[in-house]
């Protein structure tokens, strides 16, 4: 059954690359967004975030693989921002589960609710290409 969530929320977040406008009703605590970074020179990308978040993991950039930092989501599901540049695309893997995210590069910022357990989530960022960028950061819903 999880299976099927997953892979459905999955879909949601390929469809939803979008950007998301902030109409002020969040109740999300205030949270500047924290950053770190494999890379001396990757900037973060614009994930297009809300003003009003809390973040399970700040915003991380990178140009290769990572592990992410483990984290457990807040209620239901958590949300993920994520958006790529260069000649190829990203994954987003999750540990335990042997579906994964694929994010195009140069498209809209992805961005996509995940239904999860309310265990320790592990997530990791696979590269696919070159000269690629990424930037992502998980919010709780």
């Amino acid at each position: 059954m999880r299976a099927r969530v997953v892979t459905a929320s999955l879909l949601l977040l390929l469809l939803s690359a979008c950007s998301v406008g902030n109409n002020g009703s969040e109740s999300a605590k205030t949270t500047p967004p924290p950053r770190s970074s494999n890379s001396a020179t990757s900037s973060p990308l614009d994930l297009k975030l809300p003003s009003k978040a809390e973040y399970l993991v700040p915003v991380t950039s990178g140009t290769s693989d990572m592990k992410l930092k483990n984290f457990t989501a807040t209620g239901d599901f958590y949300i993920v921002h994520m958006k790529c540049t260069g000649d190829g695309n990203t994954l987003i893997q999750y540990h335990g589960n042997a579906n994964s995210t694929k994010i195009t590069c140069n498209e809209p910022v992805a961005i996509g609710r995940v239904y999860a357990d309310p265990e320790a989530q592990r997530l990791s960022i696979h590269v696919d290409g070159s000269n690629v960028r990424w930037s992502i950061a998980i919010l709780a819903a």
